[in-house]
């Protein structure tokens, strides 16, 4: 496992950048997001799939089995390797995203969020191949509609924030599972949960 993190450990291309906007964050700003910053996130993210289908070309024989991880709640504390991230196969890329919304993203998690679970969660979606399958696109989606309201949880302007945790890595997460992903009735669903709270 250290030989994993050791070689390519470059996490800098996971980080997940702050939405730069005068708007506040939370789940009010669905509706108010300017299309050009949804615009520049899609076009990091895509640059960083392309960045890490070049780099999986590179190293194909450097395969990671899901067995070699010790999944637990505090490996998702820091940010995940490119060599991990480059390593997965789509199944163990979606066993560990199943794992990540069951573990650290589910509504009957009272714990804390694990502090680099946007950033898993991003790395992650970088190396999912298009077009996703049926089943694959439900465990995104599930994600995306977590994330959704995490960010509105955790929106330190909002009156019912019980969270110190940043919003911006799940709303980062939500907008691309809906636009780059095409899921964007997910976006309709949250306008009108917005609306009848």
């Amino acid at each position: 496992s250290s030989g994993i993190n050791a070689e390519y450990g470059d996490r800098s291309k996971f980080e997940t950048t702050t939405v730069a906007s005068d708007e506040p964050r939370g789940s009010s700003i669905l509706r108010e997001i300017p299309q050009h910053i949804v615009n520049k996130q899609l076009k990091r993210f895509s640059e960083t799939r392309q960045y890490c289908f070049r780099m999986q070309k590179i190293h194909a024989n450097k395969i990671v089995s899901i067995s070699e991880i010790a999944k637990s709640k505090k490996l998702f504390d820091t940010p995940p390797s490119l060599s991990l991230i480059l390593g997965l196969t789509q199944i163990g890329v979606f066993d560990l995203l199943e794992y990540i919304e069951e573990l650290c993203l589910s509504d009957q998690e009272v714990s804390r969020v694990p502090a680099s679970i946007g950033s898993w969660i991003f790395s992650l979606l970088t190396v999912v191949d298009k077009p996703v399958p049926m089943d694959y696109m439900a465990v995104l989606r599930r994600i995306g509609r977590r994330c959704r309201k995490l960010s509105k949880l955790s929106d330190p302007l909002a009156d019912n924030s019980p969270s110190e945790t940043d919003s911006t890595p799940f709303m980062v997460v939500f907008v691309l599972i809906c636009h780059y992903f095409e899921q964007l009735d997910l976006l309709e669903e949250a306008v009108d949960d917005d609306e009848n709270d």
